[in-house]
């Protein structure tokens, strides 16, 4: 790999690229990771690094060349940061005659296998000749760091030659998932590492496409949810590796890292072998993994007293200039404390640049002192929106909370939804961003809002509605009707819901107009989130609908050179690109690592030089068994 590639690599970020020289690295350096070797490697032995040892016993030499500083990127390659995918076939119910009886085949026998397993139903052929329900192909990427219990978005797809006519309103049973390769003549099946379960949202709800195919595909919005952790490592490949040499570099890195772990505090790195260093990923890092690494990568090992004062006496000046202050930033991060002093003095610069790399890297080390600025910097320059917010959720301090709660109030629905995501994942308590799970299917919140008023939908994570705004309502002329409802507005400031229900029959409601009282309501009388999306997407096309609507304003990982208008993500049409969690998009992108491609991570993956990377899709590089 060039240096050139090298660059791609570590700008995790997005952001200015990372400058490297030698002789930092070399050109045969980061060359691919065989995952199977290093697997070994990691379950094979257990931590060999001393309990109270000295930091003069822990430290050790690396080589003769003594007046340089080794940096952890010179002798270590990264394993894990790749997407891991998962498949499964499952059965969709609850579809009102627009099912099909599968056509025999291995598809069907495993689904067959699956349901008697589990006992899922009493009759598991009658279950899928059914015309209410519909065998599916399930389809996700685990994504490095998800830990056990955490949740993905799984896609939904028809197997080839389905009679399927939609999968509108369809609710998956829960179906196991796991790695499958095809070889040829047989299948191989990993070990069950995720499960999938919830109801289906069919693209035609979203776009403004409605033929057969949007109806019989669509997604799951964190109907995943992972069965185990998946692990981070470091592969050492020094000439002459050494068990010393691995425990040097598992010391300098517990040194600046560490995790809480059964009420005590540890180093995140366990040297496993001569070569092999597992890594537990600080609760800080853990929404920009990739940030993590950053700053791993450029953090020294066994370095010289004399070496570290001049080093951090040279960082010092480089942070303080536009053109090298990114990677300066980094490496103050890796130092820890010593270099706070350093980047508190770059906040005080002229330049953008240098502001925001220096109030980011203290937000990841736990100072407030940046706060104001990354609050700027989200608000009115989008090409650091995310890199801001997502440090404002890293930081534990009241500040921060502050800060992405003042967010929420500013014109801007990206920086608006991304702030409320943002305070959601550093603290899912907080009063302005606690919500209900209504009708066993959506999250519903109200923020109350100083600014105009704002109705958001998520398409990725969650099924999700955020009122920004409580005085929200439908108009005096509001009327939506569909199969068993009908809501009208009466023309008082109140609506009137008529809803048949199988087992209670008609019931008759009336409630207020505003959105805040409309959707509790909807959702007592079992109208799930199809429902609702499907009713406001009406009621907007109709101008019947007195706020603003927004679909999935998530914040995109923008780089300096992209142009700084803010153009945000209202849906006039519902019809647009749309940026998932992992700032992949629907129009066929492919998954990114919090900025990084997969195409650009895969050079760190030991891969045939024949082999083709497709980039037709979200999943085109996943080779299912159940595709054509």
């Amino acid at each position: 790999m060039n240096n050139k590639n090298l660059e791609s690599y570590f700008n995790f970020d997005g952001l200015t690229p990372l400058k490297v020289t030698a002789p930092r690295l070399r050109k045969s350096d980061w060359m691919g990771i065989l995952a199977g070797v290093l697997m070994v490697g990691l379950v094979g032995c257990g931590n060999i690094i001393p309990r109270g040892q000295s930091p003069d016993e822990a430290l050790i030499t690396m080589d003769d060349d003594s007046k340089k500083t080794i940096y952890i990127g010179d002798v270590c390659k990264v394993w894990g940061l790749n997407y891991e995918p998962v498949e499964g076939v499952g059965l969709v119910s609850s579809l009102d005659g627009t099912g099909s009886n599968p056509v025999p085949s291995g598809q069907r026998d495993h689904l067959l296998t699956e349901l008697k397993s589990k006992g899922k139903v009493a009759d598991p052929k009658k279950a899928i000749a059914s015309q209410n329900t519909s065998m599916v192909l399930l389809k996700g990427l685990l994504p490095p760091g998800i830990k056990k219990g955490e949740r993905f978005d799984v896609e939904v797809k028809l197997m080839p030659k389905s009679d399927t006519h939609s999968l509108q309103y369809g609710k998956l049973m829960k179906t196991r998932m796991r790695p499958m390769m095809n070889t040829g003549r047989t299948v191989k099946l990993g070990n069950v590492n995720a499960l999938a379960e919830g109801s289906v949202m069919v693209d035609s709800v979203f776009e403004s496409r409605q033929d057969e195919p949007n109806q019989t595909r669509g997604w799951i919005f964190g109907g995943g949810v992972a069965l185990e952790d998946r692990q981070f490592a470091l592969k050492v490949f020094t000439d002459e590796t050494k068990v010393k040499v691995t425990r040097s570099i598992a010391y300098s890195i517990n040194n600046r890292f560490t995790k809480l772990m059964s009420n005590a505090r540890q180093g995140v790195a366990s040297a496993k072998s001569d070569r092999h260093i597992s890594l537990e990923l600080p609760e800080v890092y853990r929404h920009n993994i990739g940030r993590y690494f950053q700053v791993l990568v450029n953090m020294a090992v066994d370095e010289r007293a004399e070496l570290r004062v001049n080093r951090l006496d040279r960082l010092d000046t480089e942070i303080q200039q536009p053109e090298s202050c990114a990677r300066a930033a980094l490496e103050l991060e890796a130092f820890g404390e010593e270099g706070v002093p350093a980047l508190k003095r770059a906040l005080k610069h002229p330049d953008k640049g240098v502001r925001f790399n220096a109030a980011q890297a203290l937000a990841y080390m736990q100072h407030a002192d940046g706060v104001d600025d990354l609050v700027a910097f989200a608000e009115n320059e989008p090409a650091y929106r995310w890199h801001a917010l997502t440090a404002l959720a890293s930081l534990d301090e009241p500040a921060a909370a502050n800060g992405l709660n003042e967010l929420m109030h500013v014109e801007s629905a990206e920086t608006r939804y991304g702030a409320f995501r943002a305070l959601q994942d550093r603290s899912p308590n907080e009063p302005a961003v606690e919500g209900q799970w209504l009708a066993d299917d959506f999250y519903f919140h109200v923020v109350p809002s100083t600014t105009e008023s704002m109705l958001h939908l998520s398409r990725s994570k969650r099924p999700e509605i955020v009122v920004f705004g409580e005085k929200q309502a439908v108009s005096d002329s509001f009327l939506y009707v569909e199969t068993g409802l009908t809501i009208q507005a009466l023309g008082d400031g109140r609506v009137k819901i008529i809803r048949y229900m199988p087992q209670q029959g008609e019931i008759r409601k009336t409630c207020s107009a505003q959105l805040v009282e409309l959707i509790p309501q909807l959702a007592d009388l079992g109208c799930d989130y199809t429902v609702l999306v499907n009713m406001f997407r009406e009621a907007m096309s109709s101008d019947m609908l007195q706020t603003r609507l927004v679909v999935n304003a998530v914040p995109k990982i923008r780089s300096q050179s992209e142009v700084t208008a803010d153009v945000d993500d209202d849906t006039v049409g519902l019809a647009m690109v749309l940026q998932t969690e992992t700032g992949a998009d629907r129009s066929g992108d492919e998954p990114m690592v919090l900025g990084v491609a997969v195409d650009k991570l895969e050079e760190v993956t030991e891969v045939p030089e024949t082999q083709e990377k497709e980039k037709k899709g979200m999943f085109a590089h996943i080779k299912s068994w159940f595709s054509e």
